[in-house]
């Protein structure tokens, strides 16, 4: 993204932005490499690839929860650091404040077949709010590149 005005425009307009390598590069493989440690313990990553799940969201539960606790953990790298808030406030014109717990992590194993949008499970992750006015923003990290 070229700069906070187009990517004002493109939340306005399409609800989504996208910026590339806002995170420092030394925190996503410091994270990445917890992630994929962790999965090697847990049998979800073996021989260097990942284990594929016969649907979309199957992720074995004890592996989830301890995905959830090393999100939560000081181990964990900060990933909406200074810099992003920063980016945050220039793109809004406001600061934000991150809601508890705080981040949280989305893992997704890849699947044996092909992947399609799923029409039953989609939700917003924040709380009802009493009054109309936006709900703020969600930024996601990619830890690993995708298809």
């Amino acid at each position: 993204m070229s700069d906070a005005h187009d990517a004002l425009s493109q939340l306005q307009h399409r609800g989504l932005a996208k910026f590339d390598s806002m995170i420092a590069p030394e925190r996503i493989a410091e994270a990445h490499a917890l992630v994929r440690d962790l999965a090697a313990e847990h049998g979800v990553f073996v021989g260097g690839s990942w284990a594929s799940s016969e649907d979309s969201f199957s992720v074995p539960k004890p592996f989830r929860k301890a995905l959830n606790r090393l999100s939560r953990s000081v181990e964990f790298p900060h990933l909406l650091d200074e810099h992003v808030q920063a980016v945050i406030k220039d793109l809004l014109g406001e600061p934000v404040e991150p809601l508890p717990p705080g981040q949280q992590m989305l893992f997704t194993l890849p699947g044996q077949s092909n992947w399609a949008v799923p029409h039953g499970v989609w939700h917003l992750d924040m709380p009802r709010l009493g009054n109309p006015t936006s709900p703020g923003l969600q930024a996601f990290a990619l830890l690993q590149d995708i298809e």
